[in-house]
């Protein structure tokens, strides 16, 4: 019997021995070396490790928050991704009695002079002004042109066969054969993108379709767009620059016209007509890239009526690509480097157009990041529109001096009867 108290108080010491090793924390961080984990905290990380409701080990809720001291980001976290580009507020600028306007920096004329409020010190446009130029550029929809299929674009080069068009002084430069190479060149690149369907009015020399046929094999083939190409010529070897046409709308008036009263083609409705919103878009859209791409002169976006522009069912535009009679501009456009610069604004105005992007601000498409067509959820009719913000009427500094930054008006008296003589003699009279 004496034995039985010395195997009890034997049992109770080995019991508070191991219940002491079980309770007993494990070393301190500071004596492991830098980075190392206790093993305690990898078996409280692992699932099951710890009893339900228990509280984990500061070890290892230490382990669970990020390591200031670890560089770079965690593993498995994706790299920031960039914010897309927000397109600027327009800026329009109106100069009070002048049919000249800026908007994003970009000549535009007017059908009517603008109005100017002398006591606010600001300028408006007039109707039809507002609905037809004005509003369709700062209230752009920037949706798509067209959906869950390529764009279809009739590309249009000038003249051609016996036609020559505008000849350079020494007669050495064809307009023809400009125009043929600057639409090949821009071929190319819509081809390229991905996202469009081309077909070429006249794609060789031999060929020479008529002025009303070149609008019609766009129509038959149920083009989304028409664009068609052609450099300028005048008498004198000063003027130089890019123009841009569109069909006027009903109501206005071709830039060029000097009359007094309303012509009669002002209130008749052409083909023309039924684009009236998106003839002045794609318009614009053509003549602010095509400016970025050349630093050629601006010239301004106008209106006329040409053959191809008025029978044209489709948004359609007219580009004049530089004077073939001017020596600066012939100088650049007889270069590799020109007409391939002039084929890339045509391409970026046609894509701001087709892909809504026409907003300031925003990146010019390029082939080489554009290989396919635009994701079905950019063309859903469904989507919110986006549209750029409005800006009020700009203050005029013309209503208290002179100003200097817009041109003057480039046709003036002594020059226009021979430049109209020779565009009725070309078939191209307004």
């Amino acid at each position: 019997m004496p034995r039985r108290p010395l195997l009890l108080r034997a049992a109770l010491a080995l019991a508070l021995l191991a219940a002491g090793c079980a309770t007993t924390a494990p070393p301190s961080d500071a004596e492991a070396p830098p980075g190392a984990e206790a093993p305690g905290a990898q078996a409280a990380s692992e699932p099951g490790a710890s009893a339900p409701g228990a509280p984990a080990a500061p070890s290892a809720q230490a382990d669970s928050a990020p390591k200031a001291s670890a560089p770079g980001p965690a593993a498995g976290a994706s790299a920031p991704v960039a914010p897309a580009p927000k397109p600027k507020p327009w800026r329009a600028e109106y100069r009070a009695g002048s049919s000249q306007a800026l908007l994003d920096g970009v000549l535009v004329y007017l059908d009517r002079p603008a109005k100017g409020d002398w006591r606010a010190k600001t300028a408006r446009p007039l109707s039809p002004d507002r609905r037809w130029t004005v509003a369709p550029l700062l209230e752009a929809r920037t949706n798509a042109l067209v959906r869950g299929r390529k764009v279809r674009v009739c590309l249009d080069a000038g003249h051609g066969g016996a036609d020559s068009g505008a000849l350079s002084p020494d007669r050495r430069t064809k307009e023809k054969e400009m125009t043929l190479d600057v639409v090949r060149r821009l071929r190319d690149l819509l081809r390229r993108d991905g996202a469009f369907e081309i077909l070429l009015s006249r794609p060789d020399d031999a060929s020479q379709p008529t002025l009303e046929e070149r609008p019609a094999k766009a129509r038959r083939w149920r083009a989304d767009l028409f664009v068609s190409v052609h450099f300028n010529a005048n008498p004198g070897s000063a003027a130089r620059g890019l123009e841009t046409y569109v069909f006027p709308a009903r109501g206005m008036e071709s830039t060029s016209y000097t009359g007094r009263r309303p012509s009669r083609d002002a209130g008749l409705s052409w083909n023309g007509n039924a684009s009236d919103a998106g003839n002045v878009q794609l318009g614009f859209c053509i003549h602010r890239r095509l400016l970025a791409a050349t630093r050629l002169p601006d010239r301004g976006l106008r209106r006329a009526r040409w053959i191809v522009l008025r029978e044209a069912t489709v948004p359609a535009v007219l580009v004049e690509c530089g004077f073939l009679t001017s020596a600066k501009d012939l100088a650049y456009l007889r270069t590799e480097a020109g007409r391939a610069a002039l084929a890339r604004g045509l391409y970026e105005g046609i894509c701001d157009f087709a892909f809504g992007t026409m907003a300031p601000g925003l990146p010019a498409r390029t082939p080489e990041t554009a290989s396919a067509p635009p994701p079905a959820s950019a063309t859903d009719p469904a989507t919110p529109l986006r549209r750029p913000p409005t800006v009020d009427f700009v203050r005029d500094e013309t209503l208290r001096g002179p100003r200097t930054d817009l041109p003057s008006p480039p046709d003036d008296p002594a020059t226009r009867g021979a430049r109209e003589a020779a565009l009725r003699a070309a078939g191209l009279a307004p």
